[in-house]
């Protein structure tokens, strides 16, 4: 029994702090170990609601967004190494705006720059789509978007990067009537072999581009390169889409697909993008 006493003395001579709970979010003054918990309780408010972010998280599943909810803090959300679906989906009517936060996919993969000059220069025909792009060792290859919108989704200040994935529409599948909104927002270092890697804008959905926002260095294997639309809406009233590349694109930029699709350029710049002929005569023009 001396030792089990002498034990207890010794536990309760160690500051709290040992034992303190890690909490990563906070909404109103509730701190949460979870960003799923968190979500979960700002979805239930009636009103628009803040989550705060604490620390920097680690993600491994989807939380859904049905309610008014601003996402802030200047730490990174990261998806898990075993983890590949998707990091957010937000519902029908529902709002997520992300403020000043960072969201990496987790694979930082390597882009053969000398290899896909050497294409473009010689026009060479390329049946791999993938040829370019290696993976990241042991990072996640996702198998669905990153996010799935179809309420609304506002980026003021964020960054989105380091995502890779063999399916789904990219970093974004803005679905059905749903809405995209950037406001200085960064999307870099994305890649996708077969579709568009940022962004597929279905019908009725609008993605809004403002000043200060940054689109470049992402890969794509097909459809429109960066965005490819469908009887949707791209707007952009500034910032800059830039350095993009691709193989078999039917515009490294930009598709649009349907009597309904629009692009709207009211400000910005569009420069520095390049395709690679592929197995289906992809045109790489830039729109």
């Amino acid at each position: 029994m001396a030792w089990l006493l002498l034990l207890i003395l010794l536990l309760g001579m160690l500051p709290s702090a040992v034992f303190a709970t890690s909490y990563v979010a906070q909404v109103d003054n509730t701190q949460y170990t979870t960003l799923a918990d968190a979500v979960a309780n700002a979805n239930k408010a009636e009103e628009s609601v803040t989550l705060t972010l604490l620390d920097d998280i680690e993600l491994g599943e989807t939380p859904t967004i049905t309610g008014d909810v601003t996402i802030e803090g200047e730490y990174t959300i990261t998806r898990s190494n075993s983890y590949t679906g998707t990091l957010f989906t937000v519902e029908s009517g529902a709002v997520l705006t992300l403020n000043d936060l960072t969201i990496d996919g987790n694979n930082k993969w390597t882009f053969a720059k000398e290899s896909y000059k050497d294409a473009l220069d010689n026009v060479t025909q390329i049946i791999n789509q993938s040829a370019f792009v290696t993976s990241e060792e042991n990072a996640p290859i996702a198998n669905a978007d990153m996010i799935t919108v179809n309420g609304t989704v506002i980026m003021n200040g964020s960054t989105i990067k380091n995502h890779m994935c063999t399916s789904g529409n990219g970093v974004f599948s803005v679905n059905k009537n749903a809405v995209l909104t950037m406001n200085g927002a960064t999307v870099t270092h994305n890649t996708h072999p077969n579709s568009s890697v940022v962004a597929s804008v279905a019908s009725g959905a609008v993605w809004t581009i403002n000043g200060e926002t940054v689109i470049s260095d992402n890969h794509s294997g097909s459809n429109g390169g960066v965005v490819r639309v469908d009887n949707g809406k791209v707007v952009m009233n500034g910032g800059s889409v830039k350095k993009n590349t691709g193989v078999n694109n039917n515009g490294t930029f930009i598709m649009l697909y349907g009597t309904g699709a629009t692009f709207e350029l009211n400000d910005g710049k569009i420069c520095s993008h390049s395709g690679v002929y592929g197995k289906n005569n992809g045109r790489c023009a830039a729109i």
